[in-house]
Protein backbone atom coordinates (compact mmCIF):
# COMPACT_ATOMS: atom_id res chain seq x y z
CA UNK A 1 0.00 0.00 0.00
CA UNK A 2 1.35 3.40 -0.95
CA UNK A 3 1.93 6.17 1.57
CA UNK A 4 -0.87 8.22 0.00
CA UNK A 5 -3.32 5.34 0.42
CA UNK A 6 -2.22 4.84 4.02
CA UNK A 7 -2.82 8.50 4.82
CA UNK A 8 -6.28 8.36 3.25
CA UNK A 9 -7.13 5.22 5.24
CA UNK A 10 -5.88 6.92 8.40
CA UNK A 11 -8.05 9.97 7.62
CA UNK A 12 -11.14 7.78 7.13
CA UNK A 13 -10.35 5.97 10.38
CA UNK A 14 -10.23 9.32 12.20
CA UNK A 15 -13.59 10.25 10.64
CA UNK A 16 -15.12 7.01 11.92
CA UNK A 17 -13.59 7.46 15.37
CA UNK A 18 -14.81 11.06 15.64
CA UNK A 19 -18.30 10.07 14.48
CA UNK A 20 -18.45 7.22 16.97
CA UNK A 21 -17.15 9.46 19.76
CA UNK A 22 -19.77 12.10 18.91
CA UNK A 23 -22.60 9.54 19.10
CA UNK A 24 -21.29 8.06 22.34
CA UNK A 25 -20.85 11.47 24.01
CA UNK A 26 -24.28 12.69 22.86
CA UNK A 27 -25.96 9.47 23.99
CA UNK A 28 -24.18 9.52 27.34
CA UNK A 29 -25.14 13.14 27.95
CA UNK A 30 -28.74 12.46 26.94
CA UNK A 31 -28.97 9.48 29.31
CA UNK A 32 -27.40 11.54 32.10
CA UNK A 33 -29.91 14.38 31.72
CA UNK A 34 -32.84 11.95 31.45
CA UNK A 35 -31.58 10.25 34.61
CA UNK A 36 -31.65 13.63 36.34
CA UNK A 37 -35.29 14.07 35.28
CA UNK A 38 -36.08 10.60 36.56
CA UNK A 39 -34.59 11.50 39.94
CA UNK A 40 -36.74 14.63 40.03
CA UNK A 41 -39.83 12.57 39.20
CA UNK A 42 -38.91 10.10 41.92
CA UNK A 43 -38.57 13.02 44.36
CA UNK A 44 -42.20 14.03 43.57
CA UNK A 45 -43.35 11.21 45.90
CA UNK A 46 -46.10 13.25 47.72
CA UNK A 47 -48.09 13.47 44.51
CA UNK A 48 -47.98 9.69 44.10
CA UNK A 49 -49.07 8.70 47.62
CA UNK A 50 -52.20 6.55 47.99
CA UNK A 51 -55.39 8.53 48.62
CA UNK A 52 -54.00 11.72 47.19
CA UNK A 53 -56.69 11.68 44.53
CA UNK A 54 -60.17 10.17 45.18
CA UNK A 55 -62.65 10.51 42.32
CA UNK A 56 -66.26 11.36 43.38
CA UNK A 57 -69.19 13.37 42.20
CA UNK A 58 -67.63 16.21 44.02
CA UNK A 59 -64.45 17.39 42.45
CA UNK A 60 -61.49 16.31 44.59
CA UNK A 61 -58.71 18.75 44.88
CA UNK A 62 -55.32 18.02 46.37
CA UNK A 63 -55.17 19.42 49.85
CA UNK A 64 -58.96 19.95 50.17
CA UNK A 65 -61.10 19.28 53.17
CA UNK A 66 -64.32 17.21 53.19
CA UNK A 67 -67.02 17.84 50.67
CA UNK A 68 -64.52 18.65 47.98
CA UNK A 69 -64.30 22.33 48.79
CA UNK A 70 -60.79 23.61 48.90
CA UNK A 71 -59.25 23.90 52.28
CA UNK A 72 -57.91 27.16 53.40
CA UNK A 73 -54.55 27.78 51.83
CA UNK A 74 -54.93 24.95 49.29
CA UNK A 75 -52.79 25.02 46.22
CA UNK A 76 -54.87 22.43 44.35
CA UNK A 77 -57.69 22.95 41.88
CA UNK A 78 -60.31 20.78 40.24
CA UNK A 79 -59.17 19.05 37.01
CA UNK A 80 -60.43 20.16 33.60
CA UNK A 81 -60.38 18.37 30.22
CA UNK A 82 -57.19 18.83 28.18
CA UNK A 83 -59.06 19.57 25.00
CA UNK A 84 -60.16 22.94 26.31
CA UNK A 85 -63.90 22.08 26.29
CA UNK A 86 -66.12 23.70 28.89
CA UNK A 87 -66.98 21.71 31.96
CA UNK A 88 -68.90 22.24 35.07
CA UNK A 89 -65.79 21.41 36.97
CA UNK A 90 -63.89 24.26 38.57
CA UNK A 91 -61.07 25.70 36.44
CA UNK A 92 -57.54 25.17 37.76
CA UNK A 93 -55.80 28.15 39.18
CA UNK A 94 -52.27 29.18 38.34
CA UNK A 95 -49.76 26.48 39.22
CA UNK A 96 -46.23 26.83 40.64
CA UNK A 97 -43.47 28.55 38.75
CA UNK A 98 -42.13 25.38 37.17
CA UNK A 99 -42.76 23.02 34.28
CA UNK A 100 -44.15 20.21 36.45
CA UNK A 101 -47.29 18.45 35.35
CA UNK A 102 -49.48 16.48 37.77
CA UNK A 103 -52.67 14.69 36.76
CA UNK A 104 -54.56 11.44 36.86
CA UNK A 105 -56.35 9.12 34.46
CA UNK A 106 -60.11 9.07 34.81
CA UNK A 107 -62.37 6.08 34.20
CA UNK A 108 -62.32 6.71 30.43
CA UNK A 109 -58.52 6.77 30.28
CA UNK A 110 -58.37 10.53 29.71
CA UNK A 111 -55.57 12.41 31.41
CA UNK A 112 -56.98 15.01 33.75
CA UNK A 113 -54.55 17.77 34.85
CA UNK A 114 -54.49 18.64 38.50
CA UNK A 115 -51.38 20.84 38.76
CA UNK A 116 -49.70 22.53 35.79
CA UNK A 117 -46.63 24.74 36.15
CA UNK A 118 -46.85 28.18 34.63
CA UNK A 119 -43.71 27.47 32.54
CA UNK A 120 -45.40 24.55 30.81
CA UNK A 121 -47.17 25.13 27.50
CA UNK A 122 -47.82 21.49 26.65
CA UNK A 123 -49.21 18.38 28.32
CA UNK A 124 -48.23 14.70 28.07
CA UNK A 125 -50.29 12.11 26.26
CA UNK A 126 -50.61 8.75 27.98
CA UNK A 127 -51.41 6.23 25.27
CA UNK A 128 -53.36 3.04 25.60
CA UNK A 129 -50.16 1.00 25.33
CA UNK A 130 -48.78 2.70 28.43
CA UNK A 131 -52.05 2.16 30.32
CA UNK A 132 -52.06 -1.50 29.30
CA UNK A 133 -48.57 -1.99 30.70
CA UNK A 134 -49.26 -0.25 34.03
CA UNK A 135 -47.99 -2.27 36.97
CA UNK A 136 -50.01 -3.47 39.91
CA UNK A 137 -51.18 -1.26 42.76
CA UNK A 138 -48.34 0.58 44.38
CA UNK A 139 -45.92 0.08 41.47
CA UNK A 140 -44.53 2.86 39.36
CA UNK A 141 -43.01 3.13 35.90
CA UNK A 142 -41.17 6.01 34.21
CA UNK A 143 -41.63 6.26 30.46
CA UNK A 144 -41.07 8.75 27.66
CA UNK A 145 -44.35 9.90 26.11
CA UNK A 146 -45.24 12.49 23.46
CA UNK A 147 -46.95 15.80 24.18
CA UNK A 148 -50.07 17.33 22.71
CA UNK A 149 -48.05 20.13 21.03
CA UNK A 150 -45.21 17.95 19.71
CA UNK A 151 -42.98 17.96 22.77
CA UNK A 152 -41.75 14.92 24.69
CA UNK A 153 -42.28 14.21 28.36
CA UNK A 154 -40.71 11.98 30.90
CA UNK A 155 -43.69 10.69 32.88
CA UNK A 156 -43.88 8.73 36.15
CA UNK A 157 -47.11 6.71 36.19
CA UNK A 158 -48.24 5.31 39.55
CA UNK A 159 -50.22 2.09 39.68
CA UNK A 160 -53.86 2.38 40.78
CA UNK A 161 -54.93 3.14 44.33
CA UNK A 162 -58.67 2.76 44.56
CA UNK A 163 -58.78 2.95 40.79
CA UNK A 164 -56.80 6.18 40.52
CA UNK A 165 -53.75 6.26 38.16
CA UNK A 166 -51.58 9.26 38.98
CA UNK A 167 -49.20 10.86 36.44
CA UNK A 168 -46.29 13.19 37.24
CA UNK A 169 -44.37 14.45 34.17
CA UNK A 170 -41.56 16.80 33.21
CA UNK A 171 -40.86 17.96 29.63
CA UNK A 172 -37.77 16.78 27.75
CA UNK A 173 -37.47 20.02 25.77
CA UNK A 174 -34.47 21.31 27.71
CA UNK A 175 -32.81 17.90 27.60
CA UNK A 176 -33.30 17.58 23.85
CA UNK A 177 -32.20 21.17 23.31
CA UNK A 178 -29.06 20.64 25.42
CA UNK A 179 -28.22 17.46 23.51
CA UNK A 180 -28.82 19.22 20.17
CA UNK A 181 -26.51 22.04 21.19
CA UNK A 182 -23.92 19.53 22.36
CA UNK A 183 -24.15 17.60 19.09
CA UNK A 184 -23.89 20.86 17.13
CA UNK A 185 -20.81 21.96 19.10
CA UNK A 186 -19.16 18.56 18.77
CA UNK A 187 -20.01 18.43 15.07
CA UNK A 188 -18.43 21.84 14.50
CA UNK A 189 -15.35 20.82 16.48
CA UNK A 190 -15.09 17.53 14.58
CA UNK A 191 -15.54 19.35 11.27
CA UNK A 192 -12.75 21.78 12.21
CA UNK A 193 -10.50 18.88 13.19
CA UNK A 194 -11.24 17.04 9.94
CA UNK A 195 -10.71 20.24 7.96
CA UNK A 196 -7.37 20.80 9.69
CA UNK A 197 -6.41 17.19 8.98
CA UNK A 198 -7.49 17.55 5.35
CA UNK A 199 -5.38 20.70 4.97
CA UNK A 200 -2.47 18.95 6.68
CA UNK A 201 -2.78 15.96 4.35
CA UNK A 202 -2.94 18.29 1.36
CA UNK A 203 0.17 20.03 2.64
CA UNK A 204 1.89 16.66 3.15
CA UNK A 205 0.86 15.54 -0.33
CA UNK A 206 2.07 18.76 -1.90
CA UNK A 207 5.33 19.29 0.00
CA UNK A 208 6.10 15.71 0.94
CA UNK A 209 4.71 13.17 -1.49
CA UNK A 210 4.92 15.16 -4.69
CA UNK A 211 8.67 15.70 -4.31
CA UNK A 212 8.97 11.98 -3.57
CA UNK A 213 7.03 11.24 -6.76
CA UNK A 214 9.32 13.56 -8.72
CA UNK A 215 12.32 11.90 -7.12
CA UNK A 216 10.99 8.48 -8.09
CA UNK A 217 10.48 9.70 -11.64
CA UNK A 218 14.03 11.04 -11.76
CA UNK A 219 15.42 7.78 -10.36
CA UNK A 220 13.48 5.84 -13.00
CA UNK A 221 14.92 8.01 -15.76
CA UNK A 222 18.44 7.60 -14.36
CA UNK A 223 17.99 3.85 -14.24
CA UNK A 224 16.79 3.88 -17.85
CA UNK A 225 20.06 5.45 -19.03
CA UNK A 226 19.84 9.22 -18.44
CA UNK A 227 23.08 9.49 -16.49
CA UNK A 228 22.94 13.30 -16.34
CA UNK A 229 19.46 13.40 -14.77
CA UNK A 230 19.35 14.84 -11.27
CA UNK A 231 16.74 15.41 -8.56
CA UNK A 232 15.34 18.94 -8.55
CA UNK A 233 14.10 19.04 -4.93
CA UNK A 234 17.21 19.85 -2.89
CA UNK A 235 15.87 22.21 -0.22
CA UNK A 236 17.97 21.61 2.88
CA UNK A 237 15.08 22.75 5.11
CA UNK A 238 13.04 19.60 4.36
CA UNK A 239 13.80 15.92 4.77
CA UNK A 240 12.88 15.23 1.15
CA UNK A 241 15.17 18.05 0.02
CA UNK A 242 18.06 16.67 2.04
CA UNK A 243 17.35 13.24 0.61
CA UNK A 244 17.36 14.70 -2.90
CA UNK A 245 20.66 16.47 -2.26
CA UNK A 246 22.17 13.27 -0.86
CA UNK A 247 20.92 11.37 -3.92
CA UNK A 248 22.51 13.94 -6.24
CA UNK A 249 25.76 13.76 -4.30
CA UNK A 250 25.67 9.98 -4.54
CA UNK A 251 25.11 10.16 -8.30
CA UNK A 252 27.93 12.66 -8.68
CA UNK A 253 30.22 10.44 -6.63
CA UNK A 254 29.20 7.48 -8.77
CA UNK A 255 30.09 9.40 -11.91
CA UNK A 256 33.44 10.41 -10.43
CA UNK A 257 34.18 6.83 -9.44
CA UNK A 258 33.22 5.59 -12.88
CA UNK A 259 35.44 8.23 -14.44
CA UNK A 260 38.27 7.12 -12.18
CA UNK A 261 37.60 3.50 -13.08
CA UNK A 262 37.64 4.28 -16.79
CA UNK A 263 40.82 6.29 -16.34
CA UNK A 264 42.32 3.46 -14.31
CA UNK A 265 41.48 0.91 -16.99
CA UNK A 266 42.89 3.20 -19.67
CA UNK A 267 46.08 3.82 -17.68
CA UNK A 268 46.50 0.13 -16.87
CA UNK A 269 45.97 -0.75 -20.52
CA UNK A 270 48.53 1.86 -21.53
CA UNK A 271 51.05 0.65 -18.97
CA UNK A 272 50.60 -2.97 -20.04
CA UNK A 273 50.44 -2.28 -23.76
CA UNK A 274 53.92 -0.78 -23.98
CA UNK A 275 55.83 -3.73 -22.45
CA UNK A 276 53.63 -6.18 -24.33
CA UNK A 277 54.42 -4.41 -27.60
CA UNK A 278 58.12 -4.45 -26.77
CA UNK A 279 57.98 -8.16 -25.87
CA UNK A 280 56.07 -9.06 -29.00
CA UNK A 281 58.42 -7.04 -31.24
CA UNK A 282 61.48 -8.42 -29.52
CA UNK A 283 60.33 -12.02 -29.92
CA UNK A 284 59.47 -11.49 -33.58
CA UNK A 285 62.92 -10.01 -34.09
CA UNK A 286 64.64 -12.81 -32.17
CA UNK A 287 62.98 -15.42 -34.36
CA UNK A 288 64.46 -14.00 -37.52
CA UNK A 289 67.18 -16.29 -38.90
CA UNK A 290 69.25 -13.43 -40.24
CA UNK A 291 69.61 -11.82 -36.78
CA UNK A 292 73.22 -12.07 -35.50
CA UNK A 293 73.66 -14.00 -32.22
CA UNK A 294 74.95 -11.00 -30.31
CA UNK A 295 71.95 -8.95 -31.48
CA UNK A 296 69.58 -11.74 -30.51
CA UNK A 297 71.05 -11.74 -27.01
CA UNK A 298 70.41 -8.00 -26.64
CA UNK A 299 66.85 -8.39 -27.87
CA UNK A 300 66.14 -11.19 -25.41
CA UNK A 301 67.61 -9.12 -22.58
CA UNK A 302 65.20 -6.31 -23.40
CA UNK A 303 62.32 -8.77 -23.61
CA UNK A 304 63.19 -10.06 -20.16
CA UNK A 305 63.39 -6.52 -18.74
CA UNK A 306 59.97 -5.60 -20.18
CA UNK A 307 58.44 -8.85 -18.92
CA UNK A 308 59.79 -8.11 -15.44
CA UNK A 309 58.34 -4.60 -15.53
CA UNK A 310 54.98 -5.99 -16.65
CA UNK A 311 55.17 -8.61 -13.92
CA UNK A 312 55.85 -5.92 -11.30
CA UNK A 313 52.91 -3.87 -12.61
CA UNK A 314 50.58 -6.85 -12.46
CA UNK A 315 51.77 -7.62 -8.93
CA UNK A 316 51.08 -4.01 -7.89
CA UNK A 317 47.61 -4.15 -9.41
CA UNK A 318 46.90 -7.43 -7.62
CA UNK A 319 48.14 -5.91 -4.38
CA UNK A 320 45.83 -2.93 -4.81
CA UNK A 321 42.92 -5.24 -5.57
CA UNK A 322 43.71 -7.25 -2.46
CA UNK A 323 43.84 -4.14 -0.28
CA UNK A 324 40.67 -2.69 -1.83
CA UNK A 325 38.76 -5.94 -1.24
CA UNK A 326 39.25 -5.53 2.51
CA UNK A 327 40.87 -8.87 3.06
CA UNK A 328 41.89 -9.27 6.71
CA UNK A 329 45.54 -8.64 7.45
CA UNK A 330 47.71 -10.51 9.85
CA UNK A 331 47.89 -9.02 13.32
CA UNK A 332 51.24 -9.43 15.01
CA UNK A 333 53.66 -7.24 16.97
CA UNK A 334 55.74 -5.13 14.57
CA UNK A 335 58.79 -3.15 15.66
CA UNK A 336 58.60 0.03 13.57
CA UNK A 337 62.11 1.06 14.62
CA UNK A 338 63.51 -1.99 12.86
CA UNK A 339 61.31 -1.27 9.84
CA UNK A 340 62.56 2.31 9.38
CA UNK A 341 66.21 1.28 9.92
CA UNK A 342 65.88 -1.40 7.22
CA UNK A 343 64.24 1.08 4.86
CA UNK A 344 67.05 3.57 5.46
CA UNK A 345 69.63 0.87 4.78
CA UNK A 346 67.93 0.00 1.48
CA UNK A 347 67.86 3.67 0.48
CA UNK A 348 71.57 4.03 1.23
CA UNK A 349 72.33 0.89 -0.78
CA UNK A 350 70.38 2.22 -3.79
CA UNK A 351 71.75 5.77 -3.63
CA UNK A 352 74.97 5.86 -1.55
CA UNK A 353 75.49 9.56 -2.23
CA UNK A 354 72.12 10.63 -0.75
CA UNK A 355 72.13 11.88 2.85
CA UNK A 356 69.78 9.55 4.74
CA UNK A 357 69.00 9.97 8.44
CA UNK A 358 66.79 7.89 10.69
CA UNK A 359 65.27 8.49 14.10
CA UNK A 360 65.53 7.12 16.65
CA UNK A 361 69.22 6.61 16.11
CA UNK A 362 70.88 3.38 17.21
CA UNK A 363 72.83 3.29 20.41
CA UNK A 364 76.51 2.68 20.63
CA UNK A 365 75.77 -0.98 21.12
CA UNK A 366 73.82 -1.03 17.86
CA UNK A 367 70.34 -1.10 19.33
CA UNK A 368 67.50 1.40 19.56
CA UNK A 369 64.41 1.50 21.77
CA UNK A 370 61.57 -0.47 20.24
CA UNK A 371 58.23 1.03 19.19
CA UNK A 372 55.83 -1.86 18.69
CA UNK A 373 52.40 -1.78 17.03
CA UNK A 374 49.96 -4.50 16.01
CA UNK A 375 49.79 -5.06 12.27
CA UNK A 376 50.96 -6.99 9.23
CA UNK A 377 54.74 -6.62 9.15
CA UNK A 378 55.06 -7.44 5.44
CA UNK A 379 52.45 -4.82 4.47
CA UNK A 380 53.96 -2.17 6.73
CA UNK A 381 57.39 -2.80 5.22
CA UNK A 382 55.84 -2.44 1.75
CA UNK A 383 54.31 0.89 2.79
CA UNK A 384 57.56 2.33 4.14
CA UNK A 385 59.58 0.98 1.20
CA UNK A 386 57.09 2.48 -1.24
CA UNK A 387 57.34 5.91 0.38
CA UNK A 388 61.14 5.75 0.43
CA UNK A 389 61.41 4.64 -3.22
CA UNK A 390 58.97 7.42 -4.20
CA UNK A 391 61.28 9.97 -2.58
CA UNK A 392 64.35 8.42 -4.21
CA UNK A 393 62.84 8.54 -7.70
CA UNK A 394 61.31 12.02 -7.56
CA UNK A 395 63.97 14.08 -5.80
CA UNK A 396 67.57 14.95 -6.69
CA UNK A 397 70.27 12.58 -5.46
CA UNK A 398 71.70 15.22 -3.13
CA UNK A 399 68.32 15.91 -1.46
CA UNK A 400 68.38 14.74 2.15
CA UNK A 401 65.96 12.03 3.26
CA UNK A 402 64.78 11.56 6.84
CA UNK A 403 62.82 8.54 8.10
CA UNK A 404 61.50 8.66 11.66
CA UNK A 405 59.05 6.99 14.01
CA UNK A 406 58.00 8.36 17.37
CA UNK A 407 55.34 7.82 19.98
CA UNK A 408 53.08 10.61 21.24
CA UNK A 409 49.93 10.84 23.35
CA UNK A 410 47.70 9.93 20.38
CA UNK A 411 49.70 6.91 19.25
CA UNK A 412 52.61 6.34 16.89
CA UNK A 413 53.59 8.61 14.00
CA UNK A 414 55.83 7.37 11.20
CA UNK A 415 57.15 9.93 8.71
CA UNK A 416 59.22 10.02 5.53
CA UNK A 417 60.47 13.52 4.69
CA UNK A 418 62.64 14.70 1.83
CA UNK A 419 64.25 18.02 1.02
CA UNK A 420 63.33 17.92 -2.65
CA UNK A 421 61.51 20.52 -4.78
CA UNK A 422 58.10 19.72 -3.28
CA UNK A 423 54.76 19.64 -5.10
CA UNK A 424 52.47 22.34 -6.37
CA UNK A 425 48.94 22.46 -4.88
CA UNK A 426 47.32 21.03 -8.02
CA UNK A 427 49.72 18.06 -8.05
CA UNK A 428 49.37 17.53 -4.29
CA UNK A 429 45.61 17.01 -4.71
CA UNK A 430 46.06 14.06 -7.09
CA UNK A 431 49.30 12.62 -5.75
CA UNK A 432 47.55 9.56 -4.27
CA UNK A 433 45.57 8.79 -7.43
CA UNK A 434 46.57 5.69 -9.31
CA UNK A 435 48.89 6.04 -12.30
CA UNK A 436 49.70 9.60 -11.23
CA UNK A 437 53.23 10.94 -11.57
CA UNK A 438 54.53 14.04 -9.90
CA UNK A 439 55.66 15.65 -13.14
CA UNK A 440 52.34 15.00 -14.86
CA UNK A 441 54.07 13.19 -17.72
CA UNK A 442 53.50 9.66 -18.88
CA UNK A 443 57.17 8.88 -19.39
CA UNK A 444 58.52 6.05 -17.26
CA UNK A 445 61.87 7.76 -17.01
CA UNK A 446 60.42 9.87 -14.18
CA UNK A 447 59.53 6.85 -12.11
CA UNK A 448 57.41 3.72 -12.05
CA UNK A 449 53.81 3.23 -13.07
CA UNK A 450 52.46 5.76 -10.58
CA UNK A 451 51.02 3.21 -8.15
CA UNK A 452 53.50 3.52 -5.26
CA UNK A 453 51.64 6.13 -3.21
CA UNK A 454 48.28 4.53 -4.01
CA UNK A 455 49.53 1.22 -2.66
CA UNK A 456 51.01 2.95 0.38
CA UNK A 457 47.75 4.75 1.18
CA UNK A 458 45.71 1.54 0.78
CA UNK A 459 48.12 -0.32 3.04
CA UNK A 460 47.92 2.37 5.72
CA UNK A 461 44.12 2.49 5.54
CA UNK A 462 44.02 -1.31 5.85
CA UNK A 463 45.75 -0.83 9.21
CA UNK A 464 43.18 1.75 10.30
CA UNK A 465 45.45 4.75 9.77
CA UNK A 466 45.71 7.64 7.32
CA UNK A 467 48.44 8.82 5.00
CA UNK A 468 48.88 12.57 5.18
CA UNK A 469 50.94 14.76 2.86
CA UNK A 470 52.59 18.02 3.76
CA UNK A 471 54.29 19.84 0.89
CA UNK A 472 54.90 23.16 -0.78
CA UNK A 473 57.02 24.19 -3.76
CA UNK A 474 60.65 24.35 -2.59
CA UNK A 475 59.93 22.86 0.86
CA UNK A 476 60.05 19.17 0.02
CA UNK A 477 57.45 16.57 0.95
CA UNK A 478 56.60 15.01 4.29
CA UNK A 479 54.43 11.91 4.43
CA UNK A 480 52.95 11.18 7.88
CA UNK A 481 51.37 7.91 8.99
CA UNK A 482 49.51 8.16 12.33
CA UNK A 483 48.95 4.66 13.72
CA UNK A 484 47.23 3.35 16.82
CA UNK A 485 49.21 1.28 19.30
Amino acid sequence: MSLRARLIVAYLAVVVVLGTALVVVARTQHDHLVDQLDRQLTAARPFLEPGRFTPSSDVPVPGTGQGGSPASGSAGVAPVPLDGSQSDRPQPTDGPISDLFVGYLDDTGALVPVLTGVLLDDAPVIGADVVADLPADGERVIVTVPGTAGSEFRAAVQGGFDGVRVVVALPLDEVNDAVRRLVLALSIAAALVLLAMALTMWWVFRLGLRPVARMTEAATEIASGRRDRRVEDTDAATEVGRLGRALNDMLDERDRNEDKLRQFVADASHELRTPLTSIRGGLDLALEDALPPERRHEVLRRVRAESRRMHDLVEELLLLASLDSGRPLRSEPVDLVAVVHDAAADATALQPDRPVSVAPMTHARGTAPSIVVQGDEMRLRQVVAGLVHNALHHTPVDAALRISVQRDTAGVVLSVADHGPGLSPEHAVTVFDRFTRGDGARSRHAGGAGLGLSIARSGVEAHGGTLELGTAPGDGCTLLIPLQD
